[in-house]
């Protein structure tokens, strides 16, 4: 009880108090120190059990100590507790089974979780999120996506908020916004878009693939919204740029009596510095009471990005100073301003920081930090600040002695090296970390190998790759083709890019589009979802009548179904029978039951509106006469009796168009 109340040292006093004690009160200490994330305590108690007791740990207690093997990151203390399990036959348990997947996963041994969940004789829904879990979180974006759709497809397992969560900043991360969507419907179909955390998950999704419209209207939709949810949307302004309307966002999170923490306030730093506005960003730098790692990075990287390195390393020492230590995204800000260092003498009245940087680089490997994309174009970036270091003392003294070929020479030479320690590099990166690259390092080792003018090189290292180049790294390739005029590469480049992307655009049409079709309406302060057919509302038949009745009155102004729409080989009839199914005219059916005469019906649908409904939607808005708004993944129209309004989006801008 005290354990599942937040008090794990009451549950301890309880428990040593206690004279006799049987192995489901070890259990449940055991438990209880898991779920308040006291991981190293779950391994000593653990130890205890098992040298100063006769019991035999039994399949409850297994899932709590490898839950903490990888809490604590203890790969090869996992590994004792997977040989123990295997040698007391309790490894085909379901719930070992799951703990030890996610075990693996969150120690980055993707091979060994998926040993452990295809040897699996049962599995369940947290066995798959536990794999895809492990898969998103190590980088392997294209087995997550690979597996949920097994899941969905041969399983026939449901998602829930779990799977939900944990798919999206995946698709947030590749930009697969049309993956996303998918999901998003899905989520809207099953009911799971009510849940916080699923809202917030949609709102970082959308802004990442930057769809901030898309972004915005989850956000308002949300009706239980928490300060993660505050945060997301004001840091999806921030990124875009938009700082008043990310301040109108604080504004009014502060009026609806949202507390400010001090890393709250980060937001404000990013968006300030993404828009150059460096002084407004230190006000609010200033403002902070407890300064925190990351306001600290916020600032340290808005300098740095935006062109003024002197400033960004001074924050560093004065970061370091106030006894704040730089984690992994401080040393990527760091890189990035000694990528910046120009000047030969600055370089000299540095002492030489670009070596400091590369320094930083490798102590963090030796650390076990593994490397981030960004950071690995820094790198290079710092490589190419050395060579130039080195290089224009020589070529200085080479002009001054009227030797203009030798350093022209020279220069190319130099270009050359470069390269070779930017691999040099990647090799250390391999030797530290004891792993295999992932695809993000080979990426931006081939888009440099391009750059330079190294394409073979480039071609022969996607080749060799352990996993399939995806479409940015076959894109990245073939730019630097065009650059070099390299024709032959670059046929086989374009070839191989256009064979990915139909590929990607095939499973996605077979994945998402038969399933995850959606309309919904809000209707007082609750939001409705209606898929094609859909016969399971509590007012379908009062729907259906409805849609009838208003079929007889737009027929009678001109509507003739467009049966275009329907794809389906079946007769006329059945494909118009099948267009009054269209979730569309569902959602505005329902909403002239459930809504008063004059209200405004703004229908929302994750796919494109068909011609079909786009149109009978028009003369809706004449037969009764009320606005009608309908917003897809592609544009936002607005009916009001003939006149209608089509909004594109292109961007960030709204392009509106009238009609009569």
């Amino acid at each position: 009880m005290y354990a599942m109340c937040g008090s794990p040292l009451d549950s301890r006093f309880v428990f040593d108090t206690m004279e006799t004690k049987n192995l489901i009160q070890w259990n449940a200490l055991v438990s209880g120190y898991t779920r308040n994330g006291l991981y190293g305590d779950v391994v000593k108690v653990f130890m205890d059990l098992v040298s100063d007791t006769d019991f035999q740990p039994d399949n409850f207690t297994f899932p709590s100590v490898i839950k903490a093997c990888g809490g604590i990151l203890d790969v090869r203390l996992g590994q004792v507790i997977h040989g123990m399990v295997i040698k007391m036959g309790l490894v085909l348990d379901v719930f070992v089974g799951n703990a030890l997947v996610g075990m693996y996963g969150k120690c980055g041994v993707v091979d060994e979780a998926m040993k452990v969940f295809d040897f699996m004789p049962e599995t369940n829904l947290v066995s798959w999120n536990s794999m895809i879990c492990a898969f998103s979180e190590n980088g392997f974006s294209r087995d997550s996506f690979d597996l949920l759709m097994e899941m969905l497809g041969e399983e026939g397992l449901l998602p829930d908020v779990v799977t939900v969560v944990t798919i999206l900043p995946v698709c947030a991360g590749e930009r697969e916004v049309d993956i996303g969507m998918g999901i998003h419907g899905l989520a809207v179909k099953l009911g799971l878009s009510e849940e916080v955390t699923v809202n917030n998950a949609m709102v970082y999704m959308y802004s990442k693939c930057g769809y901030l419209n898309e972004a915005q209207m989850s956000f308002v939709k949300n009706n239980n919204k928490n300060v993660v949810s505050w945060n997301t949307m004001i840091s999806a302004f921030s990124l875009e740029g938009d700082v008043n309307e990310a301040f109108n966002l604080l504004q009014e999170m502060q009026m609806q009596g949202e507390e400010m923490k001090a890393n709250e306030n980060c937001p404000m730093l990013l968006a300030y510095a993404k828009c150059g506005a460096l002084n407004s960003a230190e006000k609010v730098f200033h403002g902070i009471g407890d300064k925190t790692v990351s306001s600290w990075n916020a600032l340290i990287g808005g300098h740095a990005q935006n062109g003024d390195p002197r400033k960004a390393l001074h924050l560093l020492f004065q970061m370091t100073y106030s006894g704040q230590q730089p984690d992994w995204f401080t040393i990527s800000s760091l890189l990035l301003a000694c990528a910046h260092l120009k000047s030969l003498q600055y370089g000299y009245s540095q002492n030489g920081l670009p070596y400091e940087s590369l320094a930083l680089f490798r102590k963090s490997l030796s650390e076990g930090r593994q490397s981030h994309k960004i950071a690995m174009v820094s790198v290079f970036g710092a490589c190419s600040q050395l060579s130039a270091l080195r290089l224009e003392k020589k070529l200085m003294h080479m002009e001054f002695m009227d030797m203009e070929k030798r350093a022209i020479e020279l220069y190319e030479r130099m270009k050359k090296r470069l390269v070779e320690e930017g691999l040099k590099y990647f090799k250390e990166m391999q030797n530290f970390n004891v792993i295999e690259p992932k695809l993000e390092h080979y990426a931006c080792l081939i888009d440099m190998l391009g750059r330079a003018g190294r394409l073979d090189d480039a071609l022969r290292l996607v080749n060799e790759m352990p996993e399939e180049a995806d479409n940015r790294i076959w894109s990245s390739l073939l730019s630097s083709c065009r650059t070099f005029g390299a024709l032959e590469i670059g046929e086989k480049v374009a070839k191989k890019l256009l064979e990915i992307r139909t590929r990607q655009s095939r499973e996605l049409r077979v994945t998402f589009e038969l399933d995850a079709g959606c309309s919904w309406i809000e209707v007082g302060g609750r939001v409705y979802s209606f898929v094609v057919g859909d016969s399971l509302q509590p007012k379908s038949a009062e729907i259906r009548v409805i849609w009838r009745r208003l079929e007889e009155r737009i027929i009678e102004i001109g509507y003739k179904p467009n049966t275009s729409s329907v794809l389906h080989e079946v007769g006329e009839e059945e494909k118009i029978d099948i267009l009054r199914g269209h979730s569309e005219k569902l959602a505005i059916s329902f909403g002239l039951l459930k809504t008063t005469k004059g209200r405004t019906l703004r229908i929302y649908k994750n796919l494109r509106i068909c011609a079909d409904c786009h149109n009978a939607a028009k003369l809706i808005s004449k037969a009764v006469e009320r606005e009608i708004v309908v917003r897809d993944n592609k544009r936002c129209s607005s009916f009001l009796e003939m006149d209608f309004v089509l909004v594109v989006i292109i961007g960030d801008r709204a392009v509106k168009k009238f009609f009569h």
